[in-house]
């Protein structure tokens, strides 16, 4: 038999889980970080995560993305 400690970990530490992610993004696990898709992924993840204001920033750029496709249209 065996025990499982659930009081600790990065489940349990959501600035821990923040500065991890944040580790990822820099080192390109997520792709590009000058993307605008990769820093979409990035803010999602922050708000399954419930970082303060993740959800409006993804939604500020994904809106700016979408503005950027559309005038690249012909």
């Amino acid at each position: 038999m065996f025990d499982v400690d659930t009081s600790g970990g990065l489940a349990q530490n959501r600035e821990a889980m923040w500065q991890k992610l944040d580790e990822k993004l820099a080192a390109g696990a997520l792709g590009n970080p000058a993307d605008p898709a990769t820093l979409v992924r990035y803010w999602s993840l922050m708000e399954q995560q419930q970082f303060p204001g993740a959800k409006t920033i993804k939604k500020m750029l994904s809106s700016a993305a979408e503005e950027v496709k559309s005038d690249a249209l012909p």
